[in-house]
């Protein structure tokens, strides 16, 4: 028994090499090998990782600066590109991974899906979050509480998007939802480097109806289809929004669109099966 310390639970199973949340609630134990416990063998607390934290970057450490600015660099792969884990922690450093972004970027280690800390160097901020749910990585909400001494990292501000996007969205903004195809095409027009893709129009699309921003959302959406008219999924995530504000005749129109363009989605079929 260790004083103070919360054992760790879960509600996903390792079956045959994959993660699956039975929505049951698991004793989770780990056994690291020797060589490991350097790195897994400390107990420590929210408080003693924040105070380690503030001595690396008060030089306490690393008397260097540029040693310690290494430390949150990303490292580039010989092909020039940089990679991670997943969309999020998308780089690695020297033994931690990384966010790599235009705006905030950070470094982010995490541990055992249920603890993350993330140093952000340029906000001169960092955020622990340790729980002892496995399954909860903390790393995709972490941002948020950063938002709370960071305004400009809330969704709602814009935070997230690409400098592209985020150009799209001060014209529509200033200029109206309705008129977003125009302002797409004024862009088009003044930077010859500007162009989006269809994922990070439906991310935002997604992004505004999280904030319940239907009207901004169905926009965003309809924006999609006329760049990518090929793409089945842009006709999805629209019949979607669609059905959602009530308008079943066009979204019926669009769902069949999609299932048209690929007639292997499941999504589409089902809804055209269901309310039709």
């Amino acid at each position: 028994m260790i004083p103070n310390s919360a054992g760790a639970y879960s509600t996903i199973i390792n079956t045959d090499g994959k993660w699956i949340n039975d929505g049951k609630q698991h004793n989770a134990f780990a056994t690291f090998p020797v060589f490991f416990r350097t790195a897994t063998g400390i107990i420590s607390s929210a408080e003693d990782l924040g105070k380690w934290l503030i001595a690396l970057q008060n030089g306490q450490l690393l008397k260097d600066k540029n040693s310690i600015k290494q430390l949150f660099t990303t490292t580039k792969l010989n092909d020039g590109h940089v990679d991670g884990f997943n969309k999020l922690t998308n780089g690695y450093a020297l033994g931690w991974p990384t966010v790599v972004r235009d705006d905030h970027p950070a470094a982010a280690p995490v541990g055992g899906m249920r603890s993350a800390l993330f140093v952000y160097p340029q906000d001169n901020l960092s955020i622990v979050v340790l729980t002892n749910l496995q399954g909860s990585n903390p790393e995709w909400f972490i941002d948020e509480i950063a938002s709370y001494y960071s305004p400009d990292m809330k969704i709602e501000n814009g935070f997230g998007l690409s400098s592209n996007m985020k150009l799209l969205r001060k014209q529509v903004i200033n200029g109206g939802f309705s008129n977003i195809d125009k302002a797409y095409k004024t862009l088009k027009k003044d930077h010859k480097d500007f162009s989006l893709t269809e994922d990070e129009i439906n991310a935002w699309g997604y992004q505004l109806l999280g904030l319940n921003k239907k009207n901004e959302a169905l926009n965003v959406f309809k924006l999609n289809t006329l760049l990518f008219p090929e793409s089945a999924n842009v006709f999805d995530s629209y019949g979607e929004i669609l059905e959602t504000m009530g308008n079943r005749k066009e979204a019926i129109v669009n769902y069949k669109k999609s299932l048209l363009l690929n007639p292997g989605n499941t999504n589409a079929a089902d809804y055209l099966k269901d309310k039709q």
